[in-house]
């Protein structure tokens, strides 16, 4: 049997982590630093990728619910329009501006009258402003309508470029449509 040389002097044994009382080393320590690390920088990169999506989504939904309020305004009241305001109203540009001669309920002479201002689309109705057809949420970049004439029909024919911002992210969606006046057959 071995004696020790010194009397103070005790042989240690390494144990496994679950044998010890004590505390812990510093290798285990950080080992857990950079594991907690590594997991936070995962969840937190999760956590903005998930709000940008979100972000995302609400742009696009804005972005549509203005294009549809937009399209079916302009749809219905060109459809049931007598004729296009030729000196008044202002094609091939951007913004345009339409100005239709149409009746009201009671079957008086109006002009419906549509038009961009500060980045919404707004409708005219007589000489009363309606407000904005689009959502302040969203802008409308470009408002580019073409009158569209044959021998038996007129028709209009609608370029709308809309676009959406919330924080970072962006979005701009583009519209077509052709709709034809009924009152010009």
């Amino acid at each position: 049997m071995l004696k020790p040389k010194h009397r103070n002097s005790k042989i240690t044994s390494h144990t496994p982590f679950s044998m010890r009382k004590g505390a812990f080393s510093l290798v285990e320590i950080i080992v857990y630093i950079a594991l907690f690390s590594v997991l936070s920088v995962v969840i937190t990169r999760a956590l903005i990728s998930s709000a940008q999506i979100f972000n995302q989504l609400r742009i696009a939904r804005d972005i549509n619910d203005s294009a549809i309020s937009v399209m079916e305004r302009l749809t219905r009241e060109i459809r049931n329009a007598n004729s296009v305001n030729l000196s008044k109203s202002d094609f091939s540009t951007s913004p345009s501006r339409l100005v239709l001669n149409t009746t009201d309920a009671l079957s008086a002479p109006i002009t419906i009258e549509f038009f961009v201002a500060t980045s919404s689309l707004r409708i005219k109705e007589g000489d009363v402003d309606k407000g904005p057809l689009s959502s302040g949420k969203t802008s409308v970049d470009t408002f580019r309508l073409f009158l569209v004439n044959n021998t038996n029909s007129s028709a209009i024919k609608i370029e709308l470029f809309l676009s959406g911002r919330r924080g970072p992210v962006d979005r701009q969606e583009v519209y077509y449509n052709t709709v034809v006046l009924r009152g010009a057959y």
